[in-house]
């Protein structure tokens, strides 16, 4: 992740994502840590200070974050971001990580806030700050339309997922007794050559594969009844940044910057708050 409520974030294969190297002198690894030795400054301030933000980011999971074929890093929620940093007055600087390494980059510093459909959990609420949430999908199981073995989350058992057991739609897995299969590469091909049995993601990214990819017929097996919520995560510890970031969240949506790129990518509000 959207454990069956958030229940899912899309899994674009255990995504192989070119690690770009973010030396320790790194904007985000300097200003990671508290005002102590930087004049006083929290962090917000020396970020405008630097002016850049750097968010870390997968690359390999469209609609939400991919590389077009110019290779340009684009994506609903690479606007998202952009438009925040914007606001913030500074430029963004993007960093790609794997799944695994993204929360552990929030952690260190290496990055200021991470933009990955991250679901909000008790569990991450403990360690970060979250904002706004820009995003409200329904956890899904996809699988082959002539697959008719799985029509619920219980039918998971003994089937092979392709995931992350860090990620929330892996735990999820596991819960249910499936297998995961962490292999590199396009999910759907995966699932096309029967290597894996379902993926597990939303309501979201499976339109987006059925339209993008008719040569592979899928179908939704299975739904949660409750969407999961996708926000922003700051690192605890940093309350101005994150609520400069939520302020820019709610000024979007108030303003109808949010509205528009929610159509730009998905051709209707994607947030949940309107029912």
């Amino acid at each position: 992740m959207k454990q069956a409520a958030m229940a899912l974030i899309f899994i674009w294969g255990v995504w192989a994502a070119v690690l770009s190297g973010c030396a320790s002198t790194s904007p985000a690894s300097n200003a990671a840590g508290s005002a102590a030795g930087s004049g006083g400054q929290n962090l917000l301030d020396q970020i405008k200070a630097n002016g850049e933000i750097v968010i870390g980011t997968l690359g390999t999971y469209p609609p939400y974050n991919y590389y077009d074929k110019e290779g340009k890093l684009t994506g609903f929620e690479i606007d998202i971001a952009e438009e925040v940093a914007k606001r913030l007055g500074v430029k963004a600087k993007w960093e790609v990580a794997s799944w695994d390494g993204l929360l552990g980059g929030l952690d260190s510093g290496r990055f200021h806030f991470i933009m990955c459909q991250i679901a909000v959990t008790p569990e991450r609420e403990k360690k970060y700050d979250f904002t706004e949430p820009y995003e409200r999908p329904y956890p899904v199981l996809i699988t082959l339309a002539d697959d008719t073995s799985i029509n619920s989350y219980d039918d998971l058992k003994g089937k092979k997922v392709n995931s992350s057991p860090t990620s929330i739609y892996g735990k999820v897995a596991l819960e249910h007794g499936a297998t995961l299969i962490q292999a590199e590469g396009d999910a759907l091909e995966l699932l096309k050559s029967r290597r894996v049995d379902v993926i597990m993601n939303d309501n979201l990214h499976f339109l987006t594969l059925q339209k993008s990819r008719p040569d592979v017929a899928i179908r939704v097996a299975a739904r949660q009844e409750e969407p999961m919520t996708i926000s922003i995560p700051v690192k605890k510890g940093n309350p101005e940044l994150a609520a400069a970031i939520d302020q820019a969240v709610k000024d979007m949506k108030a303003d109808g910057t949010y509205l528009k790129l929610s159509e730009k990518w998905f051709g209707t509000d994607v947030s949940g708050d309107r029912k």
